[in-house]
């Protein structure tokens, strides 16, 4: 097991601790110890991205753009900014290909994980 970051009130480190456990670290709390089966039920992980996908949630986020309107766009095509701005466009396709995660990264934003450019995304 390695090191994992999740989301609950802000973002969580959960350090391995003895053979089914996780310390947990909270910027705000002491550390404290959670059993494996805890960790899956109360905890989400942190959304992972592509770098494209990140540079696109700091850009749209930038022009004062809602998700709704990014979703709409995407889906009809109707915003030259895809075209416009090559970043946008290498994320065009993976929003849309995963939207869900698209949207938990929005509502997150900053606290997400950008992967590694080999990396497929998770689910």
């Amino acid at each position: 097991m390695t090191a994992q970051q999740f989301y609950k009130r802000g973002t969580i480190t959960a350090e391995p601790f003895g053979r089914d456990g996780w310390l947990m670290r909270e910027s705000f709390l002491m550390p404290y110890v959670v059993s494996d089966e805890a960790l899956k039920e109360h905890f989400d992980p942190l959304p992972v991205i592509p770098q494209a996908v990140s540079y696109a949630i700091e850009w749209f986020q930038q022009n004062d753009d809602s998700l709704g309107e990014v979703f709409r766009n995407a889906y009809e095509d109707s915003d030259n900014d895809w075209k416009e701005v090559p970043q946008l466009e290498e994320a065009e396709t993976w929003i849309l290909d995963n939207s869900n995660i698209f949207a938990r990264a929005w509502q997150m934003w900053p606290d997400v994980q950008i992967q590694e450019e080999a990396d497929e995304p998770e689910d």
